[in-house]
């Protein structure tokens, strides 16, 4: 598939550009420490701690942002990193990214008087994505916006990936009118749908032969086991098993005479 199809797809649009992490985020009040759980609390603090220790050893700078989880333990099985300057890749589920200012650790600046010291919002993951902050708007609830956002593909690698595509079959002899239809055989058709269709026709290895005749062949029957004499029950089980069944007939019953005589009534 790689060798007979790949060549024939056009190469992507180059990157548009870059933007800085501080240009999509807005300027929202930080939070209050005190309204984080108390794991997220001594996540927060390690994280921390850990931004400080990156900036004594050159890794950071005091104009950076960092991106952490306030839901991992940087000492638990899965430890979380610290991102600079960047997002992770959006989720459904990471609810609990958590925006700080370097300089703002390292100047032990009240937590009131933080730069960035909260979740991202909603509006922010959207724009992270590509999508307009204003989506959020129409979504029901953060939550949903949130999952949107996390199940989202970016619209600008969508364009980038797109456009040469449609542009190379604007200027083929393909027409999109028929697809799915195949070409008549006489027709002349799109290289990258004459490999497929070739390489979708091209006969099967050896190997695959086999197995796709080991799946055509039906299964032996099983042979039917040995009856199994099991114990009679008990009064006592017998009774649990017939008391359902007697239970609804009785119902069964009762509402036929209710309907009864509420007909002779009428």
């Amino acid at each position: 598939m790689r060798k007979n199809i790949v060549p024939a797809v056009p190469k992507p649009l180059p990157p548009f550009g870059t933007r800085q992490l501080r240009e999509v985020l807005g300027m929202f009040p930080p939070i209050d420490r005190e309204r984080l759980t108390e794991h997220q609390q001594e996540n927060v603090k390690a994280q921390e701690e850990n931004v400080k220790q990156k900036f004594l050893d050159d890794e950071l700078s005091e104009d950076d942002l960092v991106v952490i989880s306030t839901d991992r333990a940087i000492d638990g099985i899965y430890s979380p990193p610290c991102f600079p300057n960047f997002c992770p890749t959006l989720t459904t589920r990471n609810f609990y990214l958590f925006v700080m200012s370097v300089s703002d650790i390292l100047n032990e600046v009240p937590d009131k008087d933080r730069s960035f010291f909260r979740f991202l919002r909603p509006t922010e993951r959207l724009a992270l994505q590509g999508l307009p902050p204003s989506a959020a708007l129409h979504m029901p609830s953060n939550v949903v916006a949130v999952k949107g956002a996390g199940n989202a593909f970016p619209p600008p690698l969508i364009m980038a990936v797109m456009h040469p595509m449609i542009d190379a079959l604007q200027q083929s002899s393909f027409d999109l009118g028929s697809w799915p239809h195949a070409p008549t055989p006489g027709s002349a058709g799109l290289p990258i749908y004459d490999r497929i269709e070739r390489l979708c026709m091209a006969p099967l290895p050896k190997k695959a032969k086999a197995k796709a005749k080991a799946k055509a062949k039906p299964k032996a029957k099983a042979k039917p086991k040995a009856a199994v004499h099991q114990k009679p029950a008990s009064s006592s089980s017998s009774h649990v098993l017939n008391s359902k069944p007697a239970a609804c007939k009785r119902m069964r019953v009762k509402v036929e005479v209710s309907f009864e005589n509420s007909d002779s009534d009428e």
